[in-house]
Formats: C-alpha cells, structure tokens, sequence
C-alpha cells in the first residue's frame, strides 16, 4: 500500500513539474522573436534562406543597406564581419507588423569554413522610409559553412 501511495505522489509530481516546464517554455518561445535559417549547412556562393517571425509588441522594420550581417564563431565568442559603406541612405523598409513573417533569400559570399549566424539589426515601431535606426538586434541559429 505505501508502494502505491509513493508512486502516485511522484506521477502527481512530475505532471505538475510537466505542466509548469511546459507553461514556461510557451511563454517563452511566444514572447521571442525567431529568425530561423532554412538548412544547418552551406557552400559558398549557395542560396540561403531566414524566415523571421515578429513577436514584438509592434511592427519591426529592416535596413534597407543591410537586413542582415554575418557573425562567425570564434573561441565561443562571435565576431561580426564587416562590410564596407552603403552608397545609398540607409532607411527602414519590408516592414512586418505583430506576428508577420519575413523571409529573404541571398547568396552566400566567400566565408571561412566554420560556424556562422546571421545578426540582423531591426527597427521596432518605427515607420516605413524613415531613416533606419537598428533599436533591437536578432540572431538565427547557427550554421555551418564548408568548402
């Protein structure tokens, strides 16, 4: 009989830590705004593919000089690479509103082999065309560039 009353307290127990773990977890990938690349591997000079879905309170908007930069992994760190000025003004555009999604597609450039995000500078509650003002930053996972 106590062999029953215990394991019925421990099923009790773990439904309850189940049911709060899962509580938790959907708070959180629902607060999150989530940029996901399409594959985990590429080569250079191959198209790739980011799906951002906006969960920010407001609309988000991207640059129109560059949506995206690449940061490689280093030692456990990431480093950005650099690119060189814009020629144009820089302003917001593709503007998604609360719970949109944007995809953009590129050609990835020459990279070193190794471990790469995407870092992807947005405007939160701003306007189409105003000048562009990165306010938040979001990051895919991570992938892997190979010769």
């Amino acid at each position: 009989m106590k062999n029953k009353k215990l394991l019925l307290i421990i099923l009790i127990t773990a439904i309850i830590v189940l049911f709060a773990l899962s509580f938790v977890y959907f708070k959180l990938s629902v607060s999150k705004t989530i940029a996901v690349m399409d594959k985990a591997e590429y080569r250079a000079n191959e198209d790739g593919r980011v799906k951002i879905r906006n969960s920010f309170s407001g609309k988000i908007c991207f640059s129109s000089c560059y949506p995206f930069y690449f940061d490689k992994e280093n030692s456990g760190s990431w480093q950005s690479i650099k690119y060189d000025g814009c020629e144009k003004d820089d302003v917001a555009e593709k503007c998604v509103g609360i719970n949109g999604i944007k995809a953009f597609k590129f050609v990835f450039p020459e990279l070193d082999v190794g471990n790469y995000r995407l870092a992807i500078p947005i405007c939160n509650n701003c306007n189409e065309n105003d000048k562009f003002i990165s306010n938040e930053w979001i990051y895919t996972n991570t992938f892997k560039i190979t010769q």
